[in-house]
């Protein structure tokens, strides 16, 4: 836990709290020990990133109302509520497509595209080297 809470920049007791959340959500087990610590109860491939916003977040909707209605008395004929249910479920929608997983091999693929910046920078002359991105 400490090495994830360095490597992001993020306090231990933050990183707990984020971890306890996943473990109510039924995303995480931890077990206690020599050898313990946490591990996901599906395998990364399974594990949509909707679920763990949920988990972390608890309800995904831009603004209240979308799930409570009663929050407002003019719910019922707001169009502005309209938008908000929509691009929330749309919001749900794109984190739903991607996966634990689908994350881990982006961050390959980018920290491989990296590598190879910084190798092609290396191999040319000081400003000589061209910039692609």
């Amino acid at each position: 836990m400490q090495r994830i809470a360095d490597s992001q920049a993020l306090s231990r007791k933050y990183l707990d709290t984020l971890f306890n959340s996943l473990k109510v959500a039924g995303l995480v087990v931890s077990r206690r020990g020599l050898g313990g610590g946490w591990s996901l109860t599906r395998p990364p491939g399974e594990i949509r990133l909707g679920e763990v916003a949920m988990a972390l977040e608890g309800s995904l909707d831009l603004v209240p109302c979308v799930a409570h209605p009663d929050t407002c008395s003019r719910s019922e004929v707001c169009v502005t509520r309209e938008l908000y249910r929509e691009m929330s479920g749309a919001l749900i929608r794109v984190l739903d497509r991607y996966t634990l997983d689908d994350l881990v091999h982006r961050r390959i693929e980018l920290e491989g595209a990296l590598a190879l910046t910084d190798e092609s920078s290396q191999a040319c002359p000081e400003g000589s080297a061209v910039d692609l991105a």
